[in-house]
């Protein structure tokens, strides 16, 4: 039997392949002789996608190894040990860095050494709040609430309130959009359900959901769209209407299921000629811009994450869950090879396979 921190060892050491697959991808090595004072000397300033995606990258590195090298007491986890934590995260990005040096078509940035030492800081101390509480509720609602509030900084303009909110009075809701936004809101009820208990989530689930429209009126770039706030709504009648009965954590389960052959499958326009399918884990989201991209990383951690999760909190046993949610989504990412404008990638296969082993390791 393996200690508690023996398993967020192995989840550390594997965020760390993670880091190193992403800093070095596409492995194309020449000769060089980087020195330690050319990383230096290069520009300590980022765009905010640079900036946000690189903090992002690193947190969980500080939240796991923190939770590997200290345990979860806070007792035991002193204004120290997060610093040791946040070091060993800024001396692997510089050694990441100063590996680029001899990587062809990585620009290293000391910027990005500072901007991936502050995700590890963060990771640590959100370990250190977290303490013996760390659930899978937990970590899911952090993505999703993460996703839908990114870029995270405010507006103090009033015409980008009054735009954010003009969709939702003058566009009409979309069908399958109203089920995307119910489904994943619905999942959303689940996870405030195992983290708050079921007579808080009747409150906490509309509170939060007010929540996170206000930041989207608020937050640059973010808006609110018809769709959402319906799917929000039913979500919410749906979860008070279903949250005593017996059957309610299998029918959110089975729910959730559709949702995700429903926007893995949309629009429902097939070519007559399959596209070739992309084996390169994470390949579209190193080719896309940094911001949306960690905005479509989160979402989809929540989503795969919560479609494991869901099926075990419904009595599948838990090996099952896994198997069977991943098999689904590499199906589904599988037909995408006859949708036209989506990118069928082993990506979404490997990320559902990832996040049931995290909750396997950690026992969330």
């Amino acid at each position: 039997m393996l200690s508690d921190r023996a398993r967020f060892g192995i989840v550390t050491a594997g965020v760390v392949v993670l880091i190193a697959y992403g800093s070095l991808f596409p492995f194309a090595f020449h000769a060089c002789a980087p020195s330690p004072a050319t990383l230096l000397a290069t520009p300590a300033i980022l765009d905010r996608g640079d900036l946000l995606s690189n903090i992002l990258f690193y947190m969980p590195l500080g939240f796991f190894a923190q939770r590997a090298w200290f345990g979860s007491r806070k007792r035991g986890a002193s204004k120290w040990s997060v610093a040791a934590t946040a070091v060993a995260g800024t001396a692997l990005s510089f050694a990441m860095e100063l590996t680029q040096f001899c990587a062809a078509g990585r620009v290293p940035s000391l910027g990005d050494v500072w901007a991936n030492g502050a995700g590890t800081l963060l990771g640590a101390m959100a370990a250190v709040v977290a303490g013996d509480r760390l659930n899978a509720g937990a970590m899911l609602a952090a993505f999703w609430v993460g996703s839908r509030t990114l870029p995270y900084f405010p507006s103090l303009h009033w015409s980008k309130y009054r735009d954010a909110i003009r969709p939702i009075l003058h566009a009409p809701a979309r069908p399958l959009e109203v089920f995307h936004y119910f489904g994943l809101w619905l999942a959303a009820a689940a996870v405030i359900d195992a983290v708050t208990g079921s007579r808080r989530a009747r409150w906490i689930l509309p509170a939060l959901i007010g929540a996170v429209f206000a930041a989207r009126v608020v937050i640059v770039d973010l808006s609110l769209t018809p769709g959402e706030v319906e799917g929000a709504l039913a979500a919410v009648l749906a979860w008070n209407a279903i949250a005593r009965a017996a059957w309610r954590d299998k029918a959110v389960a089975a729910i959730f299921a559709i949702f995700i052959v429903e926007q893995a499958l949309e629009p429902f326009r097939f070519l007559a000629v399959p596209r070739s399918f992309d084996w390169i884990p994470f390949y579209s989201f190193m080719l896309g811009p940094r911001e949306g991209a960690s905005r479509v990383f989160l979402e989809k951690s929540f989503m795969y994450g919560s479609l494991t999760w869901l099926a075990a909190r419904a009595g599948v046993p838990f090996s099952t869950a896994a198997i069977g949610a991943t098999a689904l989504v590499f199906a589904v990412r599988l037909a995408q090879v006859y949708l036209p404008g989506r990118s069928a990638e082993i990506t979404d296969a490997i990320m559902v396979a990832m996040f049931a082993a995290t909750l396997k390791l950690t026992r969330t």
